[in-house]
């Protein structure tokens, strides 16, 4: 399961962040790349296979009036590690892309986002026939309620929303003398919270910078997961179905902090986020350029 929820975490970053674009950018349209670099594991039988996705991120957001404005993103990532001392080789490439759409009333603002994602995994031995194939697909719809706060120079943004999230996985791999593959299927449901500080300090009439400190957290409402395994060895072939239901909790989290320098239409930001509560915490760093037309 702590696949599934860092899958939710990252999705709830990286819409964060496009939110951030839609809630504070003034100009009709803006366009960034982001590079980030992150940490990420595989939790495997007799072990956990540790690796460094990189990531590439292109943000969109266009204001349609001063009520309605809407984003979207599209990422790369791609992985490779190499273990000498262990002798296996991990590769993962993923790809996913989001669209949100805002609606601005006052200090209230509405969000309604959808993101699907897929990832592709592969790990092998080098000096044995063991190997692992993995191809994933999650689909997430969500909704927020934000306000904004304002006391002079700071802003603060709280906000609360609903989501469902689809989880597909097909795994097959060798352990000899044993071959296996495995289909799983997931639907979950959950509810989020999301909190968002932010300054500003003018260098110039035409530049400022702009320090900010987000935090989430995302709390598990239900889940259902239905899986098939089919295993082929010396015995013969087997095969096992299963299926579950339940509203366990199972919560995490993520903190994040970013500085931003605009100068002109350009922007330029720096931030790294960390998760919480989960089996195995990660860190993500990050450098984005933009610029508002």
């Amino acid at each position: 399961m702590a696949g599934i929820s860092m899958n939710r975490i990252i999705i709830r970053i990286l819409q964060g962040l496009l939110f951030s674009h839609i809630a504070l950018v003034s100009a009709e349209q803006s366009i960034s790349i982001e590079w980030s670099k992150s940490e990420a594991y595989y939790a495997g039988q007799n072990r956990n296979f540790f690796y460094q996705p990189n990531t590439t991120s292109l943000y969109y957001s266009l204001a349609l009036n001063e009520a309605w404005s809407m984003g979207a993103s599209l990422w790369r990532s791609e992985a490779s590690e190499y273990s000498d001392m262990d002798r296996w080789r991990l590769k993962e490439e993923g790809s996913g892309a989001a669209l949100n759409i805002n609606y601005l009333n006052g200090n209230w603002s509405t969000n309604l986002g959808l993101s699907i994602s897929e990832t592709d995994l592969d790990i092998r031995s080098l000096g044995l026939p063991d190997f692992y194939k993995e191809q994933g697909e999650t689909r997430d719809l969500n909704i927020s309620l934000a306000y904004l706060f304002s006391f002079d120079r700071l802003d603060i943004s709280p906000s609360f929303g609903l989501g469902s999230q689809q989880f597909k996985i097909d795994s097959s791999g060798a352990i000899p003398p044993f071959t296996f593959s495995r289909d799983e299927e997931q639907t979950s449901s959950y509810a989020f919270s999301d909190l968002v500080l932010s300054t500003w300090f003018e260098l110039s009439q035409a530049s400022l910078v702009q320090p900010s400190i987000q935090f989430g957290w995302t709390e598990a409402l239900s889940r259902a997961s239905s899986f098939t395994v089919t295993k082929a060895g010396s015995a013969g072939l087997s095969r096992t179905n299963s299926s579950a239901s339940n509203t366990k909790s199972d919560g995490s989290g993520y903190m994040g902090m970013s500085l931003s320098l605009f100068i002109d239409d350009f922007q330029l930001r720096f931030s790294h986020s960390k998760t919480f509560a989960l089996d195995i915490n990660s860190e993500t760093s990050s450098v984005e350029l933009g610029i508002v037309f």
